[in-house]
């Protein structure tokens, strides 16, 4: 029978009272240390994005680099544990290594875009020698301090197992903590400290917290090695080794590998759900940011309450495939949550986003943790099972082993998930399977371990898995078409799951609009050929353009009208591929000569490349505050843009609405600062939210007759509602000086400081958010 450990039980495996080293303070310590890893892998992601691109490739490889070294460091901290006569002061080695390590790593971030600009030079974002060159580049970068993050758990581990108590329960409370610590780390750095601190402040205040942790964990490991057990010589037990040990089984020598699968699942279903919870949740970084919070709560719950509960050795086996199957089937049931959840949501203001105000903050975290921390708890709870699985000998090295094969079948699951899995089955598919793989686990465990009646379970579980699919309909498509036809009755035309995002497009009454991962980004109108007119028209004799983003495909279309050569770069292929079947003459432009289609984040392209433009434009996929996008809004996106410029070129890149007026000021100032020359175009009033910002080293010249006559001679004269003599009329024109007046009082928008990605003070201050472009023109 399962029972819950009650205080002064016997077999509870507590610490001497005269153990020299307060556990207290331990985990304390780690606890620490779990907020300063997650600090850096935050700071240390959106550094290398920039380095690397946003592609799915890209991530794909940070986080497989980030992770590999983690197990790495448990592997080999779970070898080094038992030989150590200290392992805290093992740990303390490692906590100030890391300090120095994180330094060096965060300031090798810095400067990555230069060497990735020396070292590729304009290629496929996918091709071989970029991916090989990407991981080198990040292996070199990230090696050092995964390594020592991972190494720590299993080096507490043996610390607090060098007794004739085990320490089971100990490490299962130092993993929770360690997890509870890493949710606040993400907590604080998604939703305050880069808004207030930057990357670099950020990043040194976690360095700060490791050194702090090293000096004061090597204090008490001087406490602790009064009572060190030296180190373990040949055929020698250890006082850990003075335990009965529990029997050898089938199921303790292959758990591993279960674990594997384990962690290979926990990650695909975090893959899934941050692809579902956009739809409620919007895709600003404090949306993923809450989403990645709560997996990590239900784990680091789940690992404390499995540090007081006592399961008796012969029915570990039975509690393991139990968690494994009710995971399976409560995976399987958030799909029925998320239906209910979405179909309530079905305000247009979900196509744009969800927060409207910092009311909406809650709701972040409330839907994440109703859908992901039930399953997660069941994680939590199923790691510290595995490691008194495994061996109850050395905590060290089960904790270990089993850290790494789980970090390791995770690194798989991700990759799996994205690249491979829902781009062939669909989000919904793809989850039924995860399921059924949890389920077959915990059937795989049963039938090692002999537990006849859960096995039975388990067999039963498969029934409702499979069936799930052939009895309810696609949610994410549902929620997707049900928003859509409140905004305006019509038919979706189109829907594909790719390795990155979902592409829909709606035939509405009055529009057709694209839909990228639950949110509009782009229509079929006059707002997205008029981003490529206006540049192209300021210039008598333009040749070549450059379009990143693609949206609905107007923009690309309008600039090889204008008869100049075209390089599009759009991120998603599956906005490609929409392009390609949903405009009947797509293939006039993408067969042209003059059209040149490239796979990759825009701002790695730049980075990347050696062309020069005419004009460069661009149209960043919204809201303003979306993650990532503040990447093409920066200080240093709009220097790069500068650069590939020809002495006459235009920078236009497309400020949308809503967003705050500080937000349309803060990027005109690096407009104004990087160009000596700057212009925006809006038409206030109207339906078109947003701005058309432009810069150049060169006069625009916009007399209207001029204008007018390349309309003429282009072939572009009233083609669209926008098009003829008043395109640009003075009272739809910011001139230079009042941009430069006006943005003077606003900071830039850089890399250390991006401001427009985090809105939370604005929206705590009660500041509206704007839809009509009147506020600039007062």
């Amino acid at each position: 029978m399962i029972r819950l450990r009650a205080p002064g039980d016997q077999e509870s495996p507590t610490l001497p009272a005269t153990f020299p080293v307060s556990f207290a303070a331990i985990l304390t310590l780690f606890f620490l240390s779990g907020f300063s890893g997650l600090v850096y892998e935050v700071v240390w992601l959106r550094m290398l994005v920039r380095a690397f691109g946003s592609t799915l490739f890209a991530t794909s490889t940070v986080l497989a680099v980030f992770m590999f070294g983690l197990a790495a460091g448990a592997w080999f901290g779970g070898r080094r544990s038992r030989s150590t006569p200290v392992p805290l002061r093992s740990y303390a080695i490692i906590e100030l290594g890391l300090a120095v390590a994180a330094s060096l790593a965060s300031w090798a971030c810095r400067y990555l875009p230069n060497l990735v600009a020396t070292l590729l030079s304009e290629q496929d974002a996918a091709s071989a020698l970029v991916i090989v060159v990407r991981a080198s580049i990040c292996f070199l970068v990230l090696i050092v301090p995964t390594v020592l993050m991972g190494a720590s758990l299993p080096l507490l581990a043996q610390q607090f197992s060098q007794t004739r108590h085990r320490g089971w329960d100990r490490a299962a409370l130092l993993y929770g903590v360690n997890t509870v610590g890493a949710v606040i780390g993400v907590i604080y750095a998604g939703f305050l400290a880069i808004g207030a601190l930057g990357e670099t402040g950020t990043a040194a205040m976690a360095v700060a917290i490791n050194a702090t942790v090293g000096i004061m964990a090597l204090a008490l490991a001087r406490r602790a090695s009064a009572t060190a057990v030296r180190p373990t010589q040949a055929g020698e037990e250890t006082p850990a080794d003075l335990d009965e040990p529990d029997a050898v089984t089938p199921l303790s020598r292959r758990i591993v590998w279960l674990v594997a699968l384990s962690g290979f699942c926990a990650l695909a279903l975090e893959v899934l759900w941050t692809r579902m919870l956009i739809l409620l949740l919007g895709t600003s970084v404090y949306a993923f940011s809450a989403m990645l919070a709560s997996f990590l709560v239900g784990i680091g719950l789940g690992s404390l309450v499995s540090a007081r509960w006592m399961v008796p050795e012969r029915l570990r086996g039975s509690t393991f495939c139990a968690l494994q199957v009710a995971a399976g089937l409560l995976a399987a049931a958030t799909l029925e949550l998320y239906l209910s959840q979405g179909m309530a949501r079905l305000d247009e203001a979900y196509l744009y986003s969800p927060i409207q105000s910092a009311s909406d903050f809650l709701a972040l975290f409330g839907l994440s943790a109703g859908i992901i921390l039930p399953v997660t708890l069941l994680y939590g709870m199923m790691f510290p099972l595995a490691i008194r699985i495994a061996d109850s000998r050395a905590a060290g090295t089960s904790v270990g082993t089993i850290y790494a094969f789980n970090t390791v079948g995770s690194v798989l699951g991700s990759i799996a998930c994205g690249f491979v899995l829902i781009p062939a089955l669909g989000t919904r598919n793809t989850l039924y399977l995860i399921c059924l793989v949890h389920v077959a686990v915990g059937l795989a465990a049963a039938h090692l371990d002999r537990a006849v009646l859960i096995k039975k379970v388990a067999f039963a579980a498969f029934v409702p898995v499979i069936a799930l699919p052939f009895l309810r309909p696609d949610p994410f498509f549902e929620i997707i078409q049900a928003r859509l036809m409140q905004r305006s009755p019509g038919k979706v035309i189109f829907h594909q799951e790719g390795s990155s995002a979902t592409v829909t497009w709606y035939a509405g009454r009055h529009d057709t609009v694209v839909v990228i991962n639950g949110i509009l980004v782009s229509g079929v109108g006059a707002l997205g050929s008029v981003m490529a007119d206006i540049p192209l028209l300021l210039r008598a004799r333009p040749e070549r353009a450059l379009v990143i983003c693609l949206g609905a495909g107007n923009t690309f279309r309008a600039a090889l009208e204008h008869n100049v050569a075209v390089d599009l770069v759009e991120l998603e292929p599956q906005v490609i591929a929409s392009f390609g079947k949903l405009w009947p003459d797509s293939r006039r432009y993408t067969e042209r000569a003059e059209a040149r289609i490239i796979v990759n984040d825009g701002r790695n392209f730049l980075l990347t490349s050696a062309s020069k433009y005419d004009a460069i434009v661009v149209d960043g996929s919204p809201p303003i505050y979306s993650a990532g996008t503040v990447n093409l809004f920066t200080r240093e996106f709009v220097e790069l843009a500068k650069a590939h410029l020809t002495p006459t070129g235009i920078f236009a890149l497309w400020v949308p609405l809503p967003s705050f007026e500080s937000d349309f000021w803060m990027i005109a100032r690096n407009m104004t600062d990087t160009f000596p020359h700057a212009l925006a175009w809006a038409v206030p009033h109207s339906a078109l939210h947003g701005f058309l910002l432009m810069g150049s080293n060169a006069p625009f010249g916009t007399d209207p007759s001029v204008i007018a006559q390349r309309m003429v001679d282009r072939k572009r004269m009233n083609v669209h509602q926008l098009m003829d003599g008043r395109l640009l009329a003075p009272e739809r024109l910011i001139p230079d000086a009042k941009l430069r007046a006006m943005s003077a009082w606003y900071p830039n928008v850089t890399d250390e400081r991006p401001y427009t990605e985090f809105p939370l003070p604005a929206f705590l201050d009660g500041t509206p958010l704007l839809l009509d472009t009147v506020f600039a023109f007062r």
